[in-house]
Formats: C-alpha cells, structure tokens, sequence
C-alpha cells in the first residue's frame, strides 16, 4: 500500500484512465507521486504503464508511470516488494490477458532505491499459476535468464500471469531468502534447485500451467551464495561500500552508491562462490579520492557470512575481517 502522507499528492493520471472501474476508490485517494518517497520507478517502454503491488489486483495498484519516464513512490513498510508493470493501454482492453513484468525491489525509509520495469513480458489467454508454500521469495525465470515470467512473494498462493498459447515456455525456478538482522529485514540473498527447471506449452484444451512450490522443493545441498557484514564503526564517517568498482547492494538496486552511515551494519549479497574479499573497498570524500581496501585474500564460500568492521576517521582508517559464520545458523540466532 503507498502511504497516504499529505506530503504526497494523489496521481492526476488516474483520471485520465478509461476504465474507472479497474481501480478502487482507495488506489485513487493512496496512490501517489510522491517527492519525498525513496523508490524511483523508472518505465523503460514506450508506453504508459500501471504499476502493482505483488499481483495485478485492483487493490494492489500503486500508480501509473508515463513512457520513457519515471516515478517515485513512498510505500509503508521497509521491506522488499514484487513491483509488476503493465502495458496500461492493453490492460484497460485485456485486463488479466495484458503484457506484464514483475521485479523485486527494497524501500528503505533511509537508503534511495531505484527498479527498471517495462511491458516486454508475458500476455496471452493462457495462465501461469504458481502457489508458493515456502518462506522463499520464488522466482520463475526464462531459462536463458533473460526476463522473470513470475515472481511470488513468501506464502502466496494463486499468483496468476498470463501466457501466450501455443508457444514452448522453458523456465527455472530461483529461490530468495529475506534475511532479518535485529528484527529488520535488510537483504535477501538468492539459491537455486535446478531439478525444477521444467517446459510447459499452453493450448485450448490445457489453457492453464500451475507451478507448486514446497518446503521440500529447496534443495538443502544448495547453500545460499556467500554474504558479507558490513559494519561501520567509524564514529562520524559514512561510506560508500564497493566490491572492485561496483556499488554493492542488500539484492535490490540502489539510486547512486550505497551509503553506510557511521554506527550502522548492513549486509551485502553482490558475492559469489569463488570471489575475494581483498575486492571489498571503501570511499569517504575526506580521504581525498583514496578508496580503503580489506587487505584479505580469503576466497568466499557458499553457505558463509562474512563479517567486516570499518573503524578509525581518517589517517587511522582501517577495516578488517572479524569473523567467518554460518549463514544460515548466524541468520536465525540474530533475526
């Protein structure tokens, strides 16, 4: 749900819409532009699309975004989302048969974040199901990774996108665990069953395709891809935090470099199997263009956190890595 602050103004651009009866009288009093929100929605198509939260339900509108334009919303809770895009014009004449994408996105009330969506994915008469029993976030993905057919949120069941019929549809199913510090959601780090991976293709006689997804169905051999802790003890300096010369981020993107502030800890995702911490390096515009670099070698494995501590200001700047977990036990003891 967008929030209802008087900072925030209602979208003008929902009048405009030629069937009034698609979005309920709260989307119209809720939904907003809003200056002060920190997600920028940014619609790579050249066209007008409806923004959803989670599945496209009437209740569940967020707001439009103009062609080639983009949009900041301010939502209520600091936590990820499922943000799905719709071609507005097919959606006022298809309704549940319009073009669609979905992306997963973090508002933070702190840290601006920005999603890319566009209208370049499924529509057709035909339906893709998936029910999600798992605490996972689930993603299915064209085999070739090249765009999210559908994206359930933990515990959602009948999240329905539409298909084209008659065509081959080759997908896998991704796995993404919101992880919980101190009683914060504050990232989400992604595994993988490959034995899930299936084809399907849709027809008048077998319109319907439903995906189940179990607690059984995430494969216990595979370990959640490496993670690192950063947390800054400086006592004044925020950072900005790099593995080589590319921001790191909590699995959503941030607008511009992520920026740690002094006396906060945040968990990177942007590591791999394989990867060296002696990548992981640290700005401050006070230490004159000089980045600080973790003097580690330690290669990084699946199924670990690894947890670094930035202190001293300036000349005494220093960061090091403290200790070596196991994600998944660290995870639920600190949650």
């Amino acid at each position: 749900m967008v929030s209802g602050s008087s900072k925030c103004r209602p979208s003008s651009a929902i009048l405009s819409i030629s069937r009034p009866d698609l979005v309920p009288q709260t989307a119209k009093i809720f939904l907003s532009t809003c200056p002060t929100g920190t997600l920028t929605v940014q619609n790579k198509a050249a066209a007008k699309v409806l923004l959803f939260n989670g599945t496209v339900e009437p209740n569940n509108f967020l707001g439009i975004v103009d062609s080639l334009s983009s949009v900041k919303l301010k939502l209520s809770e600091e936590k990820f989302y499922s943000i799905v895009a719709v071609d507005a014009s097919n959606y006022e004449e298809k309704t549940t048969q319009a073009a669609q994408t979905s992306e997963i996105t973090y508002y933070s009330n702190a840290q601006a974040y920005t999603v890319s969506v566009s209208t370049s994915g499924s529509s057709g008469a035909g339906r893709l199901v998936i029910n999600n029993h798992t605490s996972y976030w689930v993603t299915i993905k064209a085999s070739d990774l090249s765009q999210n057919y559908a994206v359930a949120a933990p515990k959602a069941v009948k999240v329905s996108v539409p298909i084209e019929m008659n065509r081959p549809y080759s997908y896998k199913v991704y796995f993404t665990k919101e992880v919980t510090l101190n009683g914060k959601i504050i990232a989400i780090v992604e595994t993988t069953n490959e034995s899930l991976s299936n084809l399907f293709q849709l027809d008048s006689e077998s319109p319907k395709f439903e995906i189940e997804i179990k607690p059984d169905n995430i494969d216990s051999s595979s370990s959640l891809k490496p993670s690192v802790l950063v947390k800054n003890r400086m006592k004044t300096k925020s950072i900005n935090c790099y593995k080589g010369n590319t921001g790191l981020s909590n699995g959503a993107t941030p607008n511009g470099d992520f920026v740690l502030m002094s006396g906060r800890e945040q968990l990177f995702v942007d590591f791999n199997a394989g990867d060296s911490l002696s990548m992981l390096n640290f700005s401050n515009p006070s230490w004159g263009g000089n980045r600080l670099y973790l003097n580690d070698d330690t290669v990084l494995e699946n199924g670990k956190i690894y947890i670094i501590e930035v202190t001293g200001e300036l000349d005494d700047r220093a960061c090091s890595l403290v200790s070596v977990e196991d994600a998944e036990e660290y995870f639920e003891a600190n949650k």
